[in-house]
């Protein structure tokens, strides 16, 4: 029995309890002139009320974090309207890979250099691990949606989230938190700050230890899921010999171990509800879902023990009798020398392997007229490995490693004027280089085709060769804002960036060397009208321009020159084009250009946005409302498709045949040799039109309870997306129309604090319910099927004084059984069934069932 067993109960009472007196202990409280805490932002590199800056910024305070019990990233974005982010980044469930999601934006890849949206701290660029990372050293957390490129640069093409971390005081002082929770769920963090010497250096030093067990039951081969684990360790110093000059370093270190992810696979064909329906242009769909996909206890599924949940972690399956040891020898002990596997982290068995170390640097110097020069750098490193069940079920048919690497080095100069004159400035220039190896798609894969009479081979795929990334980025940015009146004030902001990209493959004699590349050069505005009637009004009206880099299709023009032939090029485009049924159905003549088809460079994807705001204070500070409406129109929106390439030799215009020894050396076995075509991944540009409305407020409402809600509405549609995966079920490869997956159009939540003394002197109880609401949203492009909405409810209550916060809290006190996150992939359960864009279904990750802990923090 779990420890916490005996204590449920009581747990469930009085965390459920706190949250349904909250309303009946309001109205016995007599209302007061308190005001609502100022929190301060930098989303325009410089200091600015939130209340005031003419940007839609969600910001959370230190004390927000606290009140919250802030452990990750998903927890910021179900407080955020405008923004989406779940563990499941993509199609595959876990921490593995990051994706942050703005104002219903998607995107088909995991590479951060095709990111939407984007991590920063300090400023400063984080490209991964985005979903490990903790709130101890959080002073604040500000979330910036729409383009963001004028101050942050790279990948906030929909938006950035900024980690401000705290700066140690000159006093000694400290703070350790230890939180223990159901399902073996631990963290304990700790931190110590203090003069090196006195008023000129300071130090922090802090720590993490989390983890937690096994959230749902064992596999068929014994082992739970849902394991995780993080390390972490940093360390700050802020150096002040003169008033004038500051300098804050701080280095982080953390390594992820987890094991494999509490998920399963929903079987396409086994809940067909599309058999039987036709696409809109009369075409049958295939077998798949149409509707609300099945919760976890009435998805039918492959599994022999009948549980969805289930999936093969031993690396010794039964499918291989006659060489049981396989899989340890081709992926933990690499037999056959992949570089692919020897560039990537040593891993020993299922599951995530993650070390990252990031250092970053901020120099600050006063001048005269209260002009600041400031000076930034920051480096990662990044190395992973992941292996999983690739099929995510219990039948033995697919295997995969993904091995990953990054190193990135950020430096920045800027100035800024004073901001107390009418005409305030800043300018600067930023240089941004990255290095990322990635076998993703896949990796490296293992499956078992049956040859006959019951035997069954296991065979090597490479499915992704050539996901290496190079970036260089420089730019010159600033901004003017000038004030004409006392309540009217204009700022014209602008970017000028230099963009290149080259891609490269991981074959033996070339691991991580690029074979093409692409530069785009782009201007990128921004400008706002600001208009303040009264010191607690503000209403701005602002045009920004973001830009995303183009991408290279490094599979598609794959091999030497003389591979390339306009035969090859033909047999792409004809897989790909959406052919005249789809130029008639956006309104072109057959064959007019813009229609998705294959390429080998995609231009640069473009959003232009347009935002009016309003935020409002009331009641003399107790009340503060901010909204946001937003019109923006992407173009050149990089769709991702499936083609069957077979490489021609441009010399004799016939397939091209590698000899044995070349086929050897450069593809070892995963049978792309002589003729045999590849599928390949091919990106084709698409575009979508995107709107919405975006509501915050925050009540003061008595001197004991404070009320924040929020709310949004999102309405975006393809205009035009060509996406061939799901053609075979949706009876169509052109997405017009359609919704962009894993937004939903509705997203809210409300939360009530209450604080009051005690009769002991110097303590004081309080109590927080959080109602948190997700809608339903479709899970592929093809929108046929979708994930049910999801409410969950959490709530805490406690006791504090200035130096100890004692408090039990209960997550999803209803117990509520949807999916966190839920996306279409392919059927890999049938062995050497290789039809994966026919037979489809849809990886999930359930919600988390309720649990119960305690927490205690202690400062000192």
């Amino acid at each position: 029995m779990s420890r916490f067993a005996s204590a449920k109960p009581l747990l469930l009472a009085a965390t459920t309890l706190s949250f349904l007196l909250l309303p009946a202990v309001s109205q016995a409280q007599e209302q007061t002139a308190g005001v609502l805490e100022e929190i301060v932002v930098t989303a325009r590199k410089r200091e600015e009320s939130l209340q005031e800056v003419p940007i839609a910024v969600t910001a959370f305070s230190e004390n927000a974090i606290a009140s919250i019990g802030v452990k990750g990233l998903e927890d910021i974005a179900l407080r955020t309207p405008g923004l989406q982010f779940s563990e499941q980044a993509g199609q595959i469930p876990g921490r593995f890979n990051c994706s942050i999601r703005f104002r219903g934006m998607n995107v088909n890849s995991e590479q951060p250099v095709a990111q939407l949206g984007s991590l920063f701290i300090d400023g400063i660029y984080v490209a991964s691990g985005c979903n490990s990372l903790g709130a101890e050293d959080l002073a604040r957390i500000e979330v910036i949606k729409g383009p963001q490129a004028v101050y942050f640069g790279r990948n906030t093409f929909g938006g950035a989230i900024n980690y401000v971390t705290k700066d140690p005081g000159n006093d000694w002082g400290g703070k350790t938190t230890v939180s223990l929770a159901e399902d073996d769920d631990y963290e304990v963090t700790g931190a110590v700050e203090g003069p090196i010497v006195a008023d000129k250096l300071a130090f922090r030093l802090s720590g993490r230890y989390y983890d937690r067990g096994a959230i749902f039951g064992s596999t068929n081969d014994g082992t739970a899921l849902g394991e995780q684990k993080t390390r972490s360790v940093a360390a700050k110093v802020v150096f002040t010999p003169a008033e004038s000059f500051t300098l804050r370093v701080r280095g982080q270190y953390a390594e992820d171990r987890d094991g494999s992810p509490g998920a399963g696979f929903i079987s396409g064909i086994l809940n067909d509800t599309c058999t039987g329906t036709t696409s809109p242009n009369g075409t049958p769909r295939g077998r798949y879902i149409c509707g609300t996909i099945p919760s976890v206890g009435d998805a039918n599924t492959v599994n022999a023990n009948g549980n969805l949940i289930s999936y093969n972690t031993s690396l010794s399956p039964v499918s291989f009798p006659m060489n049981p040891d396989y899989l340890r020898t081709a992926l933990i002990n690499n037999g056959a020398n992949d570089p692919a596997i020897a560039a990537g982290l040593a891993i020993d068995g299922f599951g995530l392997k993650r070390n990252m170390f990031f250092i970053g640097g901020t120099a600050d110097w006063e001048l005269p007229n209260g002009w600041v020069l400031s000076g930034v750098y920051g480096h990662n490193e990044m190395r992973a490995n992941w292996i999983r069940d690739f099929d995510f079920t219990d039948v033995e048919s697919w295997w995969s490693m993904d091995p990953q690497s990054l190193d990135d080095d950020t430096y920045e100069l800027r100035i800024t004027s004073g901001q107390d004159t009418a005409l305030t400035w800043v300018a600067g220039v930023s240089y941004y280089e990255m290095a990322y190896t990635q076998s993703g798609n896949g990796g490296t894969a293992i499956t078992a085709i049956p040859i006959g009479m019951g035997v069954i081979v296991p065979s090597v795929f490479r499915n992704s060769l050539v996901n290496n990334v190079e970036q260089t980025y420089s730019a010159f940015f600033g901004g003017v804002t000038y004030k004409f009146t006392d309540q009217w004030s204009a700022s014209l902001e602008a970017r000028y960036q230099s963009d290149e990209i080259k891609k490269g493959q991981t074959i033996a004699s070339q691991v991580g060397q690029p074979i093409a590349s692409a530069k785009w050069e782009d201007v990128l505005p921004r400008a706002i009208i600001q208009w303040q009637p009264t010191p607690q009004t503000n209403v701005y009206a602002s045009y920004s321009k973001g830009v995303l880099p183009g991408d290279i299709n490094a599979e598609f023009i794959y091999g030497p020159d003389n591979m390339r032939s306009a035969e090859q090029i033909a047999s792409a485009r004809d897989q790909t084009l959406n052919g005249a049924a789809a130029y008639a159905a956006v309104g072109l003549p057959n064959g007019s250009p813009g229609i998705a088809e294959a390429a080998d460079f995609i231009d640069r994807e473009k959003l232009d946005s347009f935002e009016l705001g309003w935020k409002q204070q009331w009641l003399n500070g107790r009340l503060q409302t901010n909204m946001a409406i937003y019109y923006m129109e992407w173009e050149i929106q990089k769709g991702r498709v499936s083609a069957s390439i077979v490489d021609f030799n441009g010399n004799t215009n016939a397939p091209f045949v590698r000899d044995a020894a070349t086929c050897t050396v450069r593809l070892a076995a995963d049978l792309l040799c002589n003729d045999t075509p590849r599928t390949v991944q091919i990106s084709v540009p698409g575009s979508s039109e995107l709107k919405g409305i975006e509501f915050e407020g925050n009540w003061f409402a008595t001197n004991n309870l404070t009320v924040q809600a929020g709310l949004e509405y999102t309405n975006n549609k393809y205009t035009q997306f060509t996406f061939n995966f799901v053609e075979a079920l949706a009876g169509t490869r052109e997405m017009a129309g359609n919704t962009s997956p894993r937004y939903p159009e509705f997203k809210g939540n409300l939360a009530l604090n209450y604080t009051a003394p005690l009769a002991r002197d110097g303590w004081d109880w309080f109590t927080r319910g959080d109602l948190l609401y997700f809608g339903e949203y479709f899970v592929d492009e093809s929108n046929l099927a979708t994930a049910p909405a999801q409410t969950l409810l959490s709530a805490r209550i406690g006791v504090k004084t200035e130096n100890l916060r004692l408090e039990l809290f209960g997550y999803n006190l209803t117990d509520e059984d949807s999916y966190a996150a839920a996306s279409r992939f392919s059927d890999f359960s049938i062995p050497g069934n290789f039809a994966f864009t026919t037979n489809q279904g849809i990886n999930v990750a359930p919600q988390r069932s309720r649990y119960f802990g305690v927490k205690a923090t202690f400062t000192f």
